[in-house]
Formats: C-alpha cells, structure tokens, sequence
C-alpha cells in the first residue's frame, strides 16, 4: 500500500474555518475588501454633514456662551449688592457714596458749574484723586477697602470694552482714574440712602436698585460708546441682594445720543430715567 498518497490512520482532520484563498500576490480577500477607500462622492457626503453639523452647533454654543457671562454678571452683582449690605452694617446702615466734598466728575467732563457732589450723582467710578483728597475711593469702590475679596467683581464678563483687564491693572497700579462695568447710584434718585430705606425717587417709587450694567450707545466720541452684554440684556441688582436681567428694549436701560447734545442736564436727566425704570422693575 502507498502510504504517501493517504492520511495516515490515527491522524485527525484539520479543524477550524476554511482559510481564504490567497491572491496572486499573497493577499487575502478578506484583505483586499478591507483595503477598499472612500469614493470621492462619500468622502463629500461625509463633509457636507459635518459642516452642516458645525452649522447647527455654532449658534447654539454661542448662546450657551453667553448665558453664562449673564449668569457670572449677576453673580458680580450680587457680590457686590452684599458688599454694601456689610458695608451698611458697619457704617450705621448708610450706603457706600462718593465724597460729599468732591465735584461730580460727569459735571466736570462736560465743563459746566458743578451743580452735584460725586455723592449725589450716579457713577461707575471706583477709584479717583483730586487736589484736595488726593486718591480716594469712590461710589461702590470704597467695597476695594476691606469689604471686597475680589476685586473682578467690579467686572461684568461681558463688558464689551477691554476695561475689565486695563482697569484691573489701574487697580494694581493705583492709577485714576478707574471705572467699573456697573453704574452705581449713590444717592441720585435715593435722598435718604439708607441699605433699610432708600428713599422714594422722583417718581414716587420706592427705590431699590443698587447697581445696573453700564450701557452707553453714545456716538459722540469713540470712549463714550461702552456696552455690557451688547447692550441687551440688563442686569439690576437690589438692595436686598436679589438681581434679574431684563430686555433692554427701546434702549430704557442705557444712554443714548440724544442724551449727550443737551450736555450735563440731558446726562442727568437719563441717568434718572435709568435709575426710575430700574426701580419700578418687580
């Protein structure tokens, strides 16, 4: 019996799927189907959705973006609104105010007789000097001294001018003079300017706002126009620490260029409005 031609007795079978063919080459098929590319109509296909992908993805991480610079002002705010609360505690519940002695520094940038102290005007100005004082704290900026842990609070993260990172280098370098993103009111339209009893403003309503964004549409000179969140929405802070943001619909919350031509009394008189709107708001 020829033994070379037969499977030996006693051995198995081979086990185990059958191998694949081999190619010409030495490849596989399974190899060659693995090897196969995109055609260039896939390969479109598949950036057309990504880029539509983007498209859908864009506006929506925008909008999340900026709910939370909304978000961080009013808790700014609300940092700032309890700063004067401890501040009231300590100074027999009186508000935080620019000095009485010093002249309202709108009613000087205007170059018109001083009619109002830097107490009695509104104002976003933290830290000032003048010939008489020297460098002092002004408004809410007197929180800086001891009643402030972080003095970014100042700071909306929407401001829409360089100002929180240039003013925050002032604030180390003690240069004047230095403006906050939030417009304080001291005791503009709040005649008793107690954190217990604000006063009534001009209209009969108690008021109760602190601080609200400082929005300035002014076209007149290119430092004058100066917005918060793109001057829509508005953040108001209480004197009972609570804030809200609100739509600032036809402008109620912000100066505009009709406000500048009349010179300082126009100013006053929209700092007022401003401050009105913001009191009747719930």
């Amino acid at each position: 019996m020829r033994r070379d031609s037969r499977i030996a007795i006693g051995h198995a079978l081979p086990v185990g799927p059958t191998p694949y063919l081999k190619c010409k080459h030495g490849i596989s098929s399974k190899q060659q189907a693995g090897q196969r590319g995109f055609s260039l109509i896939e390969l479109l296909m598949v950036i057309t959705i990504i880029t539509l992908m983007i498209g859908l993805l864009l506006p929506t991480l925008s909008s999340a973006r900026n709910t939370v610079r909304v978000t961080t002002c009013l808790s700014h705010q609300h940092q700032l609104a309890l700063g004067v609360s401890v501040y009231a505690a300590d100074h027999n519940d009186q508000i935080p105010r620019g000095p009485h002695t010093e002249p309202s520094f709108i009613a000087l940038s205007f170059g018109v007789p001083v009619a109002a102290t830097e107490d009695q005007v509104a104002s976003s100005i933290i830290l000032n000097a003048s010939s008489t004082l020297g460098v002092y704290f002004n408004s809410h900026g007197v929180l800086l001294n001891a009643y402030l842990q972080n003095p970014r609070s100042m700071f909306c993260p929407g401001d829409d001018t360089t100002d929180p990172q240039q003013e925050l280098q002032k604030i180390r370098d003690g240069a004047t003079p230095i403006f906050s993103s939030y417009v304080y009111r001291n005791l503009d339209q709040a005649p008793i300017g107690r954190i217990s009893n604000m006063g009534d403003n001009d209209h009969g309503v108690k008021a109760t706002a602190l601080l609200v964004d400082s929005n300035s549409i002014l076209d007149a000179q290119p430092d004058t126009y100066r917005t918060n969140h793109g001057n829509d929405p508005v953040n108001i802070a209480y004197t009972d620490g609570s804030g809200q943001s609100l739509r600032n619909e036809n402008n109620v919350f912000s100066l505009t260029p009709n406000d500048y031509y009349g010179g300082w009394t126009t100013i006053e008189a929209a700092y007022n409005r401003i401050l009105i709107n913001n009191d009747r708001q719930p």
